[in-house]
This record gives structure tokens, C-alpha cells and sequence, in this order.
């Protein structure tokens, strides 16, 4: 169901008309973090919620060598 509303998302602003020429100014925009939204459930099979829960999990920071 996310994957579903998440690429709904994405489709909706490739039809949006650019507000200025690519390059000439620049307005924050989401659509990179709905796209690896995207790309993390279709790599895991998992919905995004579940992908973050597991990032969340300190054994994965253990395991990714990160310092908690």
C-alpha cells in the first residue's frame, strides 16, 4: 500500500510544469526521499516503514559499524 501511494507521488510531480529553467534558481522538493523510498522497498521486498524499523535496530548500526 505505501509503495503504491509512493509512486503515485512520484508520477504526480513528473507532470508538474517546472516552476523555473532547470539550473537558473532552486526550491527544496521531497521527491528524492520518496524515490529511495521507492528503491528501498523494491530492493528489500519490505515496506519502507519496516526498512526504517530495521535501520533503527541497534544491531544493524553494529553491524554497519556505526557508533551508537
Amino acid at each position: 500500500p505505501v509503495f503504491r501511494g509512493l509512486a503515485r507521488q512520484v508520477k504526480a510531480q513528473r507532470i508538474q510544469p517546472l516552476d523555473f529553467p532547470p539550473g537558473s534558481a532552486y526550491h527544496y522538493s521531497n521527491t528524492d526521499n520518496v524515490v529511495a523510498a521507492l528503491f528501498a522497498e523494491a530492493a528489500t521486498g519490505l515496506s519502507y516503514e519496516r526498512v526504517l524499523a530495521q535501520l533503527q535496530d541497534p544491531l544493524v548500526y553494529l553491524l554497519i559499524g556505526a557508533v551508537i
